[in-house]
């Protein structure tokens, strides 16, 4: 018999109770832990009841929670809802009784439920494997751009450290530049007013730097352990940033290769690029509602239908008809034209994580050899300031 009791859908929530647990359970010290923990509950958007899932033993005790973090997500035009898996927490005492597999478990029961199109975890290496067991499969593709071009030994950019008054210009910025990279998180007024909370508090080791012309924003960027990761600057800033970023000791660009001051620098100096690509931990997705998503991605399949001149046809895949003349999608019973040996690898294909060809045990029908070019390669990345 089970000891713990699995509870969702709260009514209310209390503060103290889970600042407390998770203070205790993530950080070294409990501090700047419970600080972390403050900010998050106090000012993250998608805090809410609905939004976690307890286990608590029989006599009323919290022993565990995971909390699902709502997001919108990025994919060539189209907009995804993710839940992401944050905060999986068990007391260390209570571990061993599949505590964390029932939280998991009730946490994608929810987000399907609700009609979430993917779910997405940032997971770390000390749980390697354990995603897996869900259906979750690595999209996370780590590129780091090295400049080795020398570089103008001075930059006449002026920056300043990036603070609140910035924000409007920095989310004005931000839509410019990423709404076309798949895998941006569309972000809106709450999630900026919380990474800048994030940023004041100094949470997460992140950098914020503006750039200024005329005393007017031109440019924002963001730093992590001497590694660019977030970046919209105005084009005549471009040739001036690798000086910028070389004196202020930035050792390698991670930003989606399909940025534009990536493919600047690549195409205007002497680079290397080294890509990391993990499978099991690190950014890992699945789909949860394979119908919502297809009628998401419908409209974007028909575009580029009518690229290849196959706007008169259909495809079938995961049981589903995509009309590729409107992007219309029915479910339907019949022979897929898209099958997958492992499940969890669709995830990659519909995201355009890697190419289709790179994608192991994908079955593609003898009778539509166009199919593999519905599904380019968009280089899905996401920026590390989103992580949850």
């Amino acid at each position: 018999m089970k000891d713990y009791l699995i509870s969702s859908g709260n009514t209310t929530l209390d503060r103290e109770e889970i600042i407390d647990f998770l203070s205790k359970i993530f950080g070294t010290r409990y501090t700047e832990s419970r600080t972390v923990q403050e900010t998050m509950f106090d000012a993250e958007p998608s805090i809410s009841p609905a939004n976690f899932i307890f286990a608590r033993s029989t006599h009323g005790a919290l022993v565990g929670l995971v909390r699902i973090v709502e997001r919108d997500i990025l994919v060539d035009g189209a907009v995804l809802t993710a839940g992401c898996i944050s905060s999986v927490a068990v007391k260390p005492e209570w571990r061993g009784k599949g505590i964390a597999t029932a939280l998991m478990n009730k946490a994608l029961e929810t987000m399907t439920a609700r009609g979430m199109d993917i779910s997405a975890v940032y997971g770390r290496r000390a749980v390697d494997g354990f995603y897996t067991r869900f259906g979750y499969y690595g999209v996370g593709k780590y590129v780091d751009l090295e400049i080795i071009s020398d570089t103008e030994s001075d930059s006449s950019i002026i920056t300043s450290l990036c603070k609140k008054e910035y924000m409007e210009a920095c989310m004005n910025l931000y839509d410019e530049t990423y709404r076309s990279l798949s895998g941006s998180v569309s972000r809106n007024r709450p999630l900026w007013e919380y990474l800048f909370l994030r940023l004041e508090k100094n949470i997460g080791g992140f950098r914020a730097y503006v750039c200024l012309e005329q005393q007017k924003a031109a440019g924002y960027f963001i730093v992590l352990n001497n590694r660019l990761i977030e970046i919209s600057v105005t084009q005549n800033l471009y040739p001036s940033m690798p000086a910028l970023l070389k004196k202020m000791n930035v050792e390698s660009i991670s930003i989606h290769p399909r940025h534009p001051f990536s493919i600047y620098c690549r195409t205007q100096m002497n680079t290397i690029q080294q890509e990391r690509f993990a499978l099991d931990g690190g950014y890992m997705a699945s789909i949860l509602n394979p119908g919502a998503l297809l009628k998401k991605l419908g409209p974007v399949f028909a575009v580029r239908a009518s690229v290849l001149r196959a706007f008169d046809n259909s495809i079938i895949v995961m049981n589903h008809k995509v009309n590729l003349s409107d992007g219309e999608v029915s479910a339907i019973a019949g022979t897929n034209d898209v099958a997958f040996r492992r499940p969890e690898t669709a995830i990659q294909l519909f995201l355009g994580v890697i190419r289709p060809e790179d994608i192991v045990g994908i079955e593609w029908s003898g009778q539509k050899p166009w199919i593999p070019y519905l599904f380019p390669e968009l280089h899905y990345h996401t920026s590390a300031w989103d992580e949850v």
